[in-house]
């Protein structure tokens, strides 16, 4: 599954981006503004591709609460990178999204790991349903070759 990156509509200097009202791509901090907007999407995508993930071994039935907790810290970083924003600084910006983007992938390996587990067991209960079919053929082929029980 592709995810699309969100359009991050706050950051940005095109239009309808809050920025764009006072920057364009020609003004010297354009190039900023541009890689934060890049690097939120970038959490962005990564954060939903984990959701995303986690979701369906939550749905198979699988135990993903680490993986969930994981995606709770990737999304707090997400808010925190975004109130970064307003320091018009990108440092601090950067650190918030590597943060999350950390988080992110933990959620993400969570739920990679749910659905490999998950992949296993029902392979393991294809193989016993296989065995069980085996023995219960087996068993009717046997009772079919016993004599008549004479009264």
């Amino acid at each position: 599954h592709h995810i699309k990156p969100p359009a991050d509509s706050q950051i940005g200097v095109q239009k309808p981006a809050m920025c764009a009202s006072c920057h364009d791509d020609t003004m010297k901090g354009a190039a900023a503004i541009v890689d934060v907007q890049q690097q939120l999407g970038r959490l962005s995508v990564a954060t939903a591709r984990a959701e995303q993930i986690l979701d369906r071994a939550t749905t198979s039935g699988m135990l993903v609460d680490d993986g969930l907790l994981a995606l709770h810290a990737a999304r707090e970083q997400q808010v925190i990178a975004r109130v970064q924003v307003h320091a018009f600084v990108a440092k601090p910006v950067d650190d918030a999204v590597a943060k999350g983007l950390v988080s992110a992938a933990r959620a993400e390996a969570f739920g990679n790991q749910a659905m490999a587990e998950l992949r296993f067991r029902r392979n393991g209960l294809a193989v016993a349903t296989i065995l069980i079919l085996g023995f219960l053929v087996t068993l009717w082929i046997k009772i079919r070759r016993l004599p008549p029980i004479d009264s």
